[in-house]
């Protein structure tokens, strides 16, 4: 791996963007990325300050370390075991002592006691900033173990290969809908904590850093699982049905994030029945489509609900799933089509994929299945390239799955492979592909 000196840097002086950032962060005894400049990020991560604050019950004096790591991996001591006294706060360093990340650097931090010591950093990212198309999140859900999960796995286009943030969720949800501003954030709404308590919170996870943010105040309207989410991306997000708490009836309701500013708001004209466990999709800049789901407990059904983004109106299209289900998981080509993988009512059909193609708002079936007949998977696509579906359980044998299937675009060609993540269901899933 060259130096990362060798990359294509800004002329600092002559940038086309300056983004000021600020991390927030509690140490643990083991080793955190603060900041992290990615390869192709074409910017200069100029680090302004970093503060730490001793503000543990325990009156003792903590001790910090920072490091710089390279493209190449190799550590370069910031500050070593510095001391930060008992609800006292220090600055390690400051904007006349800043330094740059250049991409492939990475800062790191730990402490030698958890639950002791919080650190802030603020930065400038300075240069040009392009939209980065590159990547799918697995959020939350439940694992294995029937464990609430607040993991974030993040799925590389480029080298079809995944791995967990070493941040995930501020709040572990599972039953939660996703949806992204794709080139700039991803959004998970609502779900379930493990205590079993539905949640109307909202997390951002920005791109290209995978930053997290808990929006606030804007939250959805109420506590909502098994909702689906989708975007007219550069707008709006939108949380479409679900039900209010396990047991109670769906709903009908179909809150509105609105991308520019952050607010959210229930709109007036909500689905045209109530539904949960759909599957949605999105041809941004036209219409949403809420796919399939139980009009009652598990009954599942085969209507296509499209959300009109122009005028946030729902209709239900001719076209209809080719059997009655819940618990498929969606994704779209954008521009093109949109699919709905899984029919789990009907073990015969539960590997199989409608496409909805957006001219004409026709479905066909595809002749290539699922390796595994699923529900409760997480879908996500690189637009134009490939869609992805992955984990969910086994509809025959109750096997929580780890593979992931994906569909070529315009073949819809399928394979499948075990990219070694955690098993996983119920979770939410979205993708940054760029600028849409």
């Amino acid at each position: 791996m060259p130096s990362p000196n060798y990359y294509n840097l800004p002329n600092i002086v002559d940038v086309t963007s300056i983004v000021g950032q600020t991390r927030k962060i509690n140490l643990t005894t083991s080793n955190q990325s603060v900041v992290d400049n990615p390869q192709g990020s074409n910017a200069i991560y100029r680090i302004n300050s970093i503060r730490v604050c001793n503000y543990g019950n325990s009156q003792v004096t903590a001790h910090v370390t920072a490091v710089i790591i390279d493209g190449g991996g190799i550590s370069y001591q910031l500050v070593e075991l510095y001391p930060v006294t008992w609800h006292g706060t220090e600055i390690i360093l400051s904007k006349d002592t800043g330094i740059y990340l250049m991409p492939y650097d990475s800062l790191k931090v730990l402490a030698d006691a958890n639950s002791q010591v919080s650190m802030m950093v603020t930065f400038d990212m300075v240069g040009t900033l392009p939209s980065v198309k590159g990547s799918g999140y697995v959020v939350g859900g439940f694992n294995s173990s029937s464990q609430v999960l607040a993991t974030v796995y993040k799925y590389a286009f480029t080298t079809e290969s995944g791995s967990a943030l070493d941040l995930g969720l501020i709040y572990a949800r599972k039953s939660s809908a996703g949806y992204a501003n794709s080139g700039v954030a991803g959004y998970t709404t609502g779900g379930e904590n493990s205590s079993g308590t539905t949640l109307a919170s909202i997390e951002k996870l920005a791109f290209p850093e995978d930053f997290r943010f808990l929006l606030y105040p804007a939250t959805l309207t109420t506590g909502v699982i098994d909702a689906s989410g989708f975007a007219d991306s550069g707008v709006a997000g939108y949380t479409a049905g679900g039900k209010k708490a396990a047991g109670l009836a769906a709903i009908t309701d179909v809150d509105k994030l609105v991308f520019s500013n952050e607010t959210a708001f229930k709109l007036g004209s909500g689905l045209g029945t109530a539904v949960w466990l759909t599957a949605s999709f999105a041809n941004s800049g036209t219409a949403g489509y809420v796919a399939g789901g139980g009009d009652t407990e598990y009954a599942g059904s085969t209507r296509i609900q499209k959300y009109t983004f122009a005028t946030d109106t729902m209709q239900t299209i001719m076209a209809a799933l080719s059997s009655n289900t819940y618990g498929a998981a969606g994704f779209s080509n954008n521009g093109v089509a949109g699919y709905v993988v899984g029919v789990p009512n009907d073990l015969a059909l539960a590997k199989a994929i409608n496409k909805i193609t957006f001219s004409t708002d026709t479905r066909t079936t595809l002749s290539e299945t699922l390796a595994t007949q699923t529900k409760y998977a997480v879908g996500f696509a690189n637009s134009g390239t490939a869609g992805y579906v992955y984990g969910g359980q086994n509809t025959a044998t109750g096997e929580i799955l780890g593979n992931i299937n994906k569909i070529v675009f315009p073949t819809d060609t399928i394979s499948s492979a075990d990219v070694g993540l955690t098993p996983v269901y119920y979770a939410a899933g979205f993708a940054n592909s760029g600028v849409l």
